[in-house]
């Protein structure tokens, strides 16, 4: 799944000192959202729209855990139009870390093969 979410106001003074290419990104303006795959098997999915919408693969920010582009406000409007879903990135963290943590309800097992595949994918 590729996704798109709410368009915010950066300060570019406050990214400059720590992203080099938040310099370069707010010559185009102070308005911004991010267009990401969800998962490391949407990546193909996210560089195809990309392409669709006129990025450049240069623009591609190949962060661990969040691989994606920035995009300005008619940038996005043209994601949700080639296929992206409109999602708040915050909502988005938030489902990712309760993926990431065990079920306190899941009692460890010792023996693997009574694990079911759910509990399997969590350890």
């Amino acid at each position: 799944m590729v996704y798109v979410d709410e368009i915010f106001t950066m300060d570019p003074m406050l990214f400059a000192s720590r992203n080099p290419a938040a310099r370069q990104a707010s010559s185009h303006g102070r308005q911004w959202c991010h267009l990401w795959a969800a998962a490391e098997k949407d990546i193909e999915e996210l560089h195809r729209i990309a392409r669709k919408i006129g990025l450049k693969r240069i623009y591609f920010q190949e962060r661990p855990g969040f691989p994606h582009y920035d995009l300005i406000p008619r940038k996005r409007e043209m994601a949700l139009a080639a296929g992206a879903v409109a999602k708040p990135l915050k909502e988005w963290i938030k489902e990712k870390a309760n993926l990431q943590q065990p079920d306190p309800g899941l009692a460890p097992t010792s023996n693997s093969e009574h694990r079911t595949a759910e509990q399997a994918t969590l350890l």
